[in-house]
């Protein structure tokens, strides 16, 4: 499913059974199916663009919302200019006490991706700046301000994304829920949501095969 964006949050939670799989993971493992019956094909399109100054970071996270071990999961959308290029749904490794500090553990984990995409972009000739859309306040907050204040008990090691920000090495900005990108790569939304995610990062699903696509 990494090349399916619309189906990476269920892969993701399928995956948790793989080891040990219930009648619970048997049921969503068909309706999973039966969404790619409907779905089978998704392609990406890559508009023509004449400059690109931003990588565009589309960060999202569900807290607690496994109900097996409270854990919350990130969702992040890379855009370069109109083109996506990198999305992932991830599982936090530690337990977040409040909303707030999963969103900024999602922040973390996303600007580490964008960080890298930009370093490569670097090494190609190409300098981009990084900007961070996030839709809560909470987590806009923690990324900004120097120090941990009241959350004393977030780790320090997640402290260098404050020092990106108050360099202006990276910017956050704030987006309603209903305009993020990666709400569905982090819990389930209805499918008007995931289709109108998917066509403002340039997906569209289309029937029957490609002229190039293999026959069966």
């Amino acid at each position: 499913g990494s090349d399916r964006p619309d189906i990476q949050q269920a892969c993701r939670e399928l995956a948790k059974g793989m080891s040990s799989p219930t009648q619970a993971h048997w049921k969503a493992l068909k309706r999973m199916g039966r969404f790619l019956k409907h779905r089978p094909r998704l392609v990406q399109h890559f508009r023509n663009q004449k400059s690109i100054t931003d990588l565009e970071v589309w960060c999202d996270a569900d807290h607690a919302g496994c109900v097996g071990t409270r854990k919350s999961t990130t969702g992040c959308v890379i855009l370069l200019g109109t083109s996506t290029t990198k999305t992932f749904c991830r599982g936090q490794g530690m337990i977040s006490l409040s909303s707030g500090e999963a969103e900024y553990y999602g922040l973390v984990s996303a600007t580490a991706e964008a960080l890298g995409e930009a370093s490569l972009l670097k090494d190609w000739g190409i300098k981009v700046g990084v900007q961070i859309y996030m839709d809560a306040t909470a987590g806009i907050s923690l990324g900004s301000r120097r120090g941990l204040g009241r959350a004393k008990h977030i780790d320090t090691l997640f402290l260098w994304v404050q020092e990106y920000v108050t360099k202006g090495k990276i910017k956050i900005g704030k987006k309603h829920t209903s305009e993020m990108l990666a709400d569905f790569l982090t819990k389930s939304v209805p499918e008007n949501v995931i289709i109108k995610a998917l066509n403002e990062m340039g997906y569209k699903y289309e029937e029957g095969q490609h002229e190039l696509a293999l026959r069966v």
